[in-house]
């Protein structure tokens, strides 16, 4: 079924047609999120990407200029040479990664925004370890523009179908259920029969239905955290979870969102992100909204604000026993038994194909480094010990073979370098999704891809990111290919350490100085905290670790 928002065949083939002229920007996943739910009416009173005025109002008072109460800046963010190309007046089509138009805008407004006042603003810090405020101040675009939109497309998607209700549609499929009492409750992680036994108490209190909005939406954290589930896997969980709940009772509808909420972001930042979602599930037909109890705010806190919202805030009851996610996770990786109060058998089995005990998972060793260092010594060693070992399929991905076979095109710009680590993490992510080991051994010299590599590849098993700190100067004197003497001498340029600088791993499982650490022992090390971890099943006492 068509939305009513779309228009019909007739105006559209002529919009279209009007859009092949028109200049086009290509939606960030974030844009998109913003922009499908813009147009689904899920962000009223917004109908559209803020104007400055609005924006300055938002961030100053959490308000529009208006007066309506709205606490989130969503905006649309783009290049100065996209800008620059831009009058207001322009129609311009707002399209997805592929190409497909969803709607095209009329610009009203072209500014330059303070990002660092919006930083400070949303989440009083400019500490760029916040996933939030680092994509804000460093992958944003500068450009902010705004103006009236006009309906397309919504984007397209293939998952879940069933579960992708527009705010109408969860509207009238909650009014049909009865009641007029609809409980926001969330379920966060792993969901446990504690969990839900307490959501089903709290909607019981004030007599509602209860309506469970899973969060699929792109965020600044472009790779899920360690131990996070797919959304994939959560929603088939949920639904399991649903179906054991009174006939009427639960219902479930996917929320596009892309969230701004950092963790340890200020109290503020955090009660900005709880009333915005506030607004977004009371345009879903949401009454209250359930606060879990790890909530940094509670029910009385939020009193004041429940006239201007509409919506009431209710405290989830304490939970009388069950474990905590951390865990139930760990329990799950060791291949323990479960109490059958601890979780549904369906979800259970569900969590069981996606926490493997470690010895039947991946995981990544990704060595960083100075040329020089040793890094390659260690890997190829490592690769001789597992394939001995015979536990797992292993594969070797050191720097100079990457760069001879999967990067040979490049040069060693701070782009070209962030390129080439992001092809051995993915690479490295997909040997360990599948059960392997990778053993990764470029130079990674800076901070930023570095830890992206760390968060692609731990959604699927182990990560360790071993740093091989010998120093430069014990690294030139080995100079085995010259490199150090061309460097100084600037034939070679751009060399991390001479001409390029290096930025420390500040928070590497293992440390390793080849001028005082032997091979040898250093493989010695790293098998001992695999084994520890759980990743290798022999015990170490037992194991051979001679070269």
């Amino acid at each position: 079924m068509v939305p009513a928002f779309i228009p019909d065949d007739g105006k559209l083939a002529a919009l279209k047609t009007e859009a092949q002229q028109r200049a086009a920007w290509d939606l960030t996943g974030r844009q998109l999120c913003d922009l499908e739910l813009l147009l689904t009416g899920a962000f009223a009173p917004l109908a559209s990407f803020l104007g400055r005025a609005d924006y300055e109002s938002v961030l100053a008072d959490m308000r529009l200029s208006s007066g309506a109460f709205w606490p989130m800046p969503i905006t649309l963010d783009v290049s100065r040479e996209f800008a620059a190309a831009l009058q207001t007046g322009a129609r311009v089509g707002l399209r997805d990664a592929e190409g497909l138009l969803l709607a095209l805008m009329t610009v009203r407004e072209i500014w330059q925004p303070n990002r660092e006042a919006e930083a400070l603003a949303l989440y009083g810090s400019l500490d760029r370890t916040l996933p939030d405020v680092r994509h804000l101040l460093e992958s944003s675009h500068p450009i902010y523009i705004s103006g009236e939109l006009q309906a397309i497309a919504l984007p397209t998607h293939y998952d879940f179908l069933h579960l992708r209700l527009t705010p109408a549609a969860a509207r009238a499929a909650l009014n049909q259920a009865g009641g007029s009492r609809v409980l926001a409750a969330p379920l966060v992680g792993l969901p446990m029969i504690p969990e839900a036994d307490a959501i089903l108490e709290a909607a019981a209190k004030i007599d509602a239905q209860v309506l469970i909005q899973p969060i699929v939406g792109q965020s600044a954290l472009r790779y899920l955290a360690p131990g996070d589930l797919d959304h994939y896997a959560r929603l088939r969980c949920y639904e399991h979870v649903v179906k054991r709940w009174p006939r009427g009772r639960g219902m479930l509808a996917l929320l596009p969102l892309s969230s701004r909420n950092s963790q340890g972001a200020s109290p503020q930042a955090q009660l900005r992100e709880i009333l915005w979602r506030a607004l977004v599930h009371k345009n879903y037909g949401c009454t209250h909204v359930l606060l879990p109890n790890d909530s940094c705010v509670r029910a009385a806190a939020l009193a004041p604000y429940a006239g201007q919202l509409g919506v009431e805030f209710v405290d989830a009851p304490a939970q009388r026993d069950g474990l905590t996610q951390t865990q139930l996770r760990a329990s799950l990786e060791r291949g323990e038994r479960l109490a059958p109060t601890v979780l549904y058998p369906e979800v259970a089995a569900e969590l069981r194909k996606r926490y493997r005990p470690r010895l039947q998972r991946g995981f990544t060793l990704f060595f960083t480094g100075l040329s020089g260092s040793g890094k390659s010594t260690i890997a190829r060693a490592l690769l001789a010990k597992f394939m001995e070992m015979g536990a797992h399929s292993v594969t070797l991905l050191d720097g100079d073979l990457v760069r001879k076979h999967l990067s040979s095109e490049l040069g060693f710009s701070r782009e070209h370098r962030n390129i080439n680590v992001q092809r051995i993490g993915y690479v490295a992510s997909e040997i360990t999704k599948h059960g392997g080991i990778a053993i990764c051994a470029p130079i990674a010299p800076y901070t930023e891809m570095r830890r992206a590599v760390r968060a692609m590849i731990s959604e699927y098993g182990g990560f360790y990111e071993i740093y091989i700190s010998t120093p430069l100067e014990v690294c030139e004197a080995r100079d085995r290919k010259g490199l150090y003497a061309k460097a100084r001498a600037g034939i070679v340029k751009e060399f991390t350490g001479v001409s390029d600088p290096y930025e420390i791993p500040q928070h590497a499982e293992l440390v390793i100085d080849t001028q005082h650490v032997p091979a040898a022992d250093a493989v010695r090390n790293i098998l001992e905290r695999l084994k520890l971890d759980g990743y290798l099943p022999t015990p170490a006492e037992e194991m051979d670790y001679s070269i």
